[in-house]
């Protein structure tokens, strides 16, 4: 006897196609800007990626969390995209994990460096916070992913 369930083609509703492509956005720019960041470790600063204030251990990090984080946001925007359901509880702790660092990095005292990123934070939060209700409030979000 086989299972109707998984005989049932399922529909990608728009939300999801909009946000697999938006998480496949910011993961290639995420691993472009990792990849730029590990070229100005290894050539010793010579090429500069964040400016010339930048210190060599923070691109050195940031080269790595770029690289990663990218790769990581890749394989979510697929999941999404073949509607796997480990994608959307990745995805939802993912955001969740956004809006509290993005919540903490507002109300924490800043570098004179990062001041002039707030609007980017805030942005951030706005946009995971939408993510989040979406993919908790939105039914048809869930039936896509069989939840």
């Amino acid at each position: 006897m086989q299972n109707t369930m998984m005989d049932i083609p399922r529909r990608r509703p728009v939300l999801v196609t909009i946000m697999a492509i938006l998480l496949g956005i910011q993961g290639i720019a995420l691993f472009i800007l990792g990849a730029l960041a590990f070229v100005a470790v290894f050539t010793g600063g010579r090429i500069n990626v964040f400016g010339s204030t930048a210190l060599a251990d923070v691109v050195d990090v940031l080269s790595v969390t770029g690289l990663v984080e990218g790769l990581i946001l890749l394989v979510l925007a697929w999941g999404l995209w073949m509607l796997k359901r480990w994608a959307y509880w990745a995805t939802l702790v993912l955001e969740l994990l956004n809006v509290l660092a993005s919540a903490l990095e507002l109300i924490q005292p800043q570098p004179s460096l990062w001041q002039t990123a707030n609007w980017v934070i805030a942005l951030s939060l706005i946009l995971s916070l939408v993510i989040l209700v979406c993919f908790l409030v939105g039914s048809n979000i869930r039936a896509a992913f069989r939840i």
